[in-house]
């Protein structure tokens, strides 16, 4: 009897990017873990909306079988009072938010059949819906999905919701709650329909288990390139916050800490110090801050490395929302000392005091950065246990060997089986 050929069909709404933003790089790691089993790849990346073309297309190509942009045309949920009613009805309706437009569906559908593949791999909740709408259409077959949902979106939109109702209007509170359970009710459907969904902490996974105690939830977190060391000597002390600066739960923190504890870190500190804020479209929030005395908002930048070369430590006070692990993670490769809340630090391997300085009150937050610029000892022995930390559990191909053997797993049981 022949066996059926080992090719993957990836199926993402990020570009894998080993040097772009965190989820093109946890895109680009899941690619290296297919290939380390030895599959042939085939890549079709979903647009949502107009996209430029990407440089980084001709190393796809040479790292995939084949590669296809496939454009969709998503149930788009509107605006204004119509956004309301159409999420309403999404829920009441059980209808998953992502719903596309049949052209795309059958183009799917048409490219799995040609393709044949064994397994459908499956990164963020669009790109899993997708693919449930076409299962809908296919006869049954063997194969293999596994849906990566990283952060799982409900979980930090149900913190954002408790955090920030107070600024809500009622239309835009009852706009969150109806995104939070049309968001909860699509992660449920995928939970008991693929073989194996993939998170990037144990939170995370804790809480889709409590929702499907018999579904197979992997954890495999976020990773890094690791750096050398950066010897040359640094002017001034330098605060660093990198994050998506579109974001409400990035903007909100770095705003957090530079209205409640800059001014309590300026009565401890006694001298000169710089405060970079570096990120990508930063919102009217963020420019804000620009206007603060030694606080510098650097937009768009494409190079991050002589950033955290010349950090004398990088703040991560997030406080709702997606965590903020990859940030810190960076950091840490760049052998550079963390101060962090513990939410943006959930999931890491972490010890505080050790690895990680972990602070909730301003006032703590304040002590901490402090402490790390007036003692350099103490700043040198918190980077190179992060950078140690990074090393050992995070670094690039740790975690391209853990999905390798994960994916490796799942085959063999269904060969057995």
């Amino acid at each position: 009897m022949a066996t059926q050929p080992r090719h993957a069909l990836y199926l993402t709404t990020h570009e894998p990017d080993r040097h772009g933003n965190s989820n093109e790089q946890r895109a680009w790691q899941h690619l290296q873990g297919l290939k380390l089993d030895q599959r042939k790849v085939s890549i079709i990346i979903l647009d949502w909306g107009q996209r430029l073309p990407s440089d980084n297309l001709k190393e796809l190509i040479k790292q995939s079988n084949g590669l296809l942009r496939l454009s969709c045309n998503p149930n788009t949920l509107g605006t204004s009072k119509l956004q309301l009613f159409l999420r309403l009805g999404q829920w009441l309706l059980k209808q998953p938010q992502y719903a596309s437009a049949d052209h795309s569906l059958g183009q799917l559908r048409e490219l799995i059949e040609q393709l044949n593949p064994d397994l459908i791999f499956c990164f963020t909740l669009p790109a899993g819906l997708m693919w449930y709408h076409v299962k809908q259409q296919l006869p049954n077959s063997a194969i293999n999905v596994i849906v990566d949902l990283a952060s799982v979106d409900s979980i930090g939109k149900r913190r954002e919701i408790t955090l920030m109702k107070q600024h809500y209007s009622f239309k835009t509170s009852l706009s969150q709650h109806l995104n939070l359970a049309t968001l909860a009710h699509d992660e449920a459907l995928l939970l008991h329909q693929a073989d194996i969904i993939i998170v990037n902490s144990p939170k995370a996974q804790q809480r889709l288990v409590e929702l499907a105690p018999r579904s197979e939830v992997a954890v495999i977190t976020n990773a890094v390139t690791v750096h050398p060391r950066y010897v040359q000597p640094k002017q001034i002390p330098r605060l660093l916050y990198v994050a998506s600066l579109d974001d409400l739960a990035n903007s909100h923190a770095i705003e957090f800490f530079c209205r409640k504890v800059l001014p309590l870190f300026n009565q401890i500190y006694v001298g000169d110090f710089v405060v970079d804020i570096v990120g990508f479209s930063p919102n009217e929030t963020v420019i804000a801050l620009d206007d603060l005395e030694l606080v510098y908002v650097w937009p768009d930048v494409a190079d991050l490395a002589p950033f955290y070369q010349q950090a004398t430590l990088v703040i991560c006070p997030t406080r709702f929302g997606v965590s903020a692990k990859l940030s810190i993670l960076e950091a840490m490769s760049y052998f550079t000392p963390v101060v962090s809340t513990t939410y943006a630090a959930e999931g890491l391997a972490i010890t505080d005091g050790h690895d990680i300085l972990l602070a909730n009150d301003p006032l703590d937050f304040a002590i901490l950065c402090g402490r790390l610029i007036n003692n350099q000892d103490f700043n040198t022995t918190i980077a190179e246990n992060g950078h140690y930390l990074v090393k050992q559990h995070y670094c690039n191909y740790t975690i391209e060997r853990q999905l390798a053997q994960l994916i490796d797993g799942l085959s063999t049981f269904h060969h057995q089986h």
